[in-house]
């Protein structure tokens, strides 16, 4: 009886251990891909590269949802863009609202930045019909006829790629 009370005790400290190094490990990705969008951020190259060669996941989410190429696209940075894509960075990966770089260069009306991401290869991708007539609904209301047409072609295209 003791021995199998020592044994179930043993087993839950090294559970509780095992649970405390996963989330200290998670909370320091977490970290370390805060200071990567914070370089991101101000267009730091050097800070993008060595953090990314130390090992930070340059596609990771921070705790606000984004990722490093979603942050590059809202504050306009183009040379950390460029400089994520070229270390592998999934132009497509949406944030944890699942919207992409491209969609946000068109819920913010920046047509420069869409047109930027588009030769990159970015496409809107959305997760269901609700986000799209979001982002629609978005796009129209910025009275960008030039945007509105992008947009409306990018979505047709998309979607005969998918068939």
């Amino acid at each position: 009886m003791k021995r199998s009370l020592k044994n179930t005790l043993i087993s839950m400290v090294i559970i509780v251990i095992g649970l405390l190094l996963l989330f200290f490990y998670h909370e320091k990705q977490t970290k370390d891909i805060e200071a990567l969008i914070d370089a991101v951020n101000i267009g730091d190259i050097p800070r993008m590269k060595m953090l990314i060669e130390s090992g930070v996941n340059p596609d990771g989410i921070a705790y606000d949802g984004l990722t490093p190429i979603v942050a590059a696209t809202q504050r306009h940075q183009y040379e950390p863009i460029n400089y994520l894509l070229s270390v592998g960075v999934d132009i497509n990966k949406g944030d944890e609202n699942h919207f992409t770089p491209l969609s946000y260069a068109a819920l913010e009306g920046d047509e420069k930045m869409y047109d930027f991401l588009i030769q990159k290869g970015a496409k809107l991708k959305f997760r269901d019909q609700r986000d799209e007539n979001y982002v629609l609904s978005h796009v129209k209301e910025s009275k960008k006829k030039q945007l509105i047409e992008k947009v409306g072609e990018q979505l047709v295209k998309e979607k005969l790629n998918e068939n």
